[in-house]
């Protein structure tokens, strides 16, 4: 059995009914499983909340310690458990912000023979210093791109996703110094930990910002290419819900990469999300209470919930 699943709060379920959309699309039999990190209030079909897969006391423990973004990233091994426990043999996470524009039959059935598939950040050295940045950044938050991950239940990915369940209810944090980017950069062990894992080296797979410059991106009898070769998915991170050239004037990697073909990639990503009811669920606020954002809220804010905690106000 294979599943397909994402995790979202409610703020995003437009990004996950897109996704959705774009994998029937090439799946007409598959469906997209909604793991949702946030308690359940829309009418939203194969939904799962995750106070059904983890007991309240550890829902607890990671809302406590963690921001949204963290927490979202948190729980997905333990949502790979529980779809393991549910006696599904290949299980794919896709993040949110994906639309598949082609079938991955290839990368499904490398699960009958290794049990990880990864999707690297970037596949080429970096020389031009513009970007060097996006090289630097790779080493420090990890090889691999979580953004997609396939996993084969047998005793080694169990044996695994148990502990990378105890890992996340910790080390789950955005701290980079001390080893730690939400759930992305202990990845980088799979290498020296397993000799059965695959690197999906077809360049369009998760393509994104951060590794436009070595994909070309055109059309051909109106199907995406890259390289010349069909694009598979595409991975929409930090491509607001406005337009297509906002989004590019105000991204350097995006800008660096313009085209026609990339605006209208862009507008078809846009005009979904808008589809699926965008501005109704981007205003949904988490019915959980997270800690602040420590990337998006003030030092002052930061200092008071601190103290907070520590003298252990309510």
């Amino acid at each position: 059995m294979i599943t397909f699943f994402t995790i979202c709060s409610n703020n995003y379920l437009s990004q996950a009914l897109s996704l959705r959309a774009s994998l029937v699309e090439h799946y007409p039999d598959s469906e997209l499983t909604i793991v949702l990190a946030d308690k359940k209030t829309q009418a939203v079909s194969n939904c799962i909340p995750i106070e059904d897969i983890i007991d309240s006391n550890l829902l607890g423990q990671l809302v406590d310690e963690y921001n949204i973004i963290e927490f979202n990233t948190a729980i997905k091994p333990y949502a790979f458990r529980y779809f393991f426990q549910q006696g599904i043999d290949k299980v794919f996470y896709v993040d949110p912000d994906i639309l598949f524009f082609d079938r991955i039959d290839d990368i499904i059935l490398s699960l009958d023979t290794y049990t990880f598939a990864l999707t690297p950040h970037i596949t080429r050295l970096i020389s031009d210093k513009s970007i060097y940045h996006l090289l630097l950044g790779t080493i420090n938050t990890g090889s691999f791109n979580l953004g997609f991950l396939g996993l084969k239940m047998n005793e080694e990915s169990t044996i695994f996703v148990d502990w990378w369940c105890n890992h996340m209810a910790k080390y789950g944090h955005n701290n980079i110094l001390n080893g730690q980017f939400y759930d992305q950069k202990l990845f980088n062990l799979i290498p020296t930990i397993s000799s059965n894992y695959i690197v999906i080296d077809d360049l369009g797979c998760n393509v994104a910002e951060w590794n436009l410059h070595e994909r070309q991106l055109t059309i051909c009898d109106n199907i995406y290419k890259i390289n010349k070769k069909n694009l598979r998915f595409f991975h929409f991170s930090n491509i607001k819900i406005t337009n297509a050239q906002d989004n590019i004037d105000g991204n350097l990697l995006l800008k660096k990469s313009e085209s026609n073909e990339l605006r209208e990639l862009l507008n078809i990503y846009i005009n979904l999300n808008l589809k699926n009811k965008y501005s109704e669920y981007r205003s949904v606020k988490p019915l959980f209470k997270f800690q602040p954002n420590i990337h998006r809220t003030s030092r002052a804010e930061m200092w008071k919930y601190k103290l907070q905690r520590k003298l252990n106000w309510k």
